[in-house]
């Protein structure tokens, strides 16, 4: 009798794990990504991986079905690559509220703010819901 796990618990969704000897995609070997799910029919892990090209505006981020024996742990310093992640601020009034807040309410404003949270290539924000978009394509600009 084996100690070594079942392939479906060998990992836990959330799990950084680094991809090894595959031979049908070999420019994922290496690379470090996060489990998301086990296919238990096809024996694999989902597995996303950081985007391929970060320099679009709105990069994909490949996703492998990974059998457990091309997965292992990341080591610490593998694991901690993350993704980046911005905080945009916008002034919905472009201005305005600068310029005319005194006058209409009586109170000196410097705008009327949105924000929107950038990662993975999206836009994500409050909008009677929470929204996701190509970054900068808001209602908000």
């Amino acid at each position: 009798m084996s100690d070594a796990p079942a392939p479906e618990t060998a990992f836990k969704q959330g799990d950084r794990v680094e991809i090894l000897g595959l031979k049908a995609k070999p420019q994922y070997n290496g690379r470090v990504g996060s489990v998301i799910g086990y296919h238990r029919s096809k024996g694999r892990y989902a597995v996303i991986l950081p985007p391929d090209n970060v320099s679009s505006s709105c990069p994909k981020r490949p996703k492998l079905n990974v059998r457990p024996v091309n997965l292992k742990l990341a080591s610490k310093e593998k694991a901690g690559v993350g993704f980046p992640v911005y905080l945009w601020v916008y002034d919905l009034s472009n201005g305005m509220a600068k310029t005319l807040s005194k006058q209409l309410i009586g109170k000196q404003i410097d705008g009327v703010w949105h924000t929107g949270l950038v990662v993975y290539g999206y836009e994500y924000y409050f909008g009677g819901g929470i929204q996701g978009c190509k970054p900068g394509s808001t209602q908000a600009g």
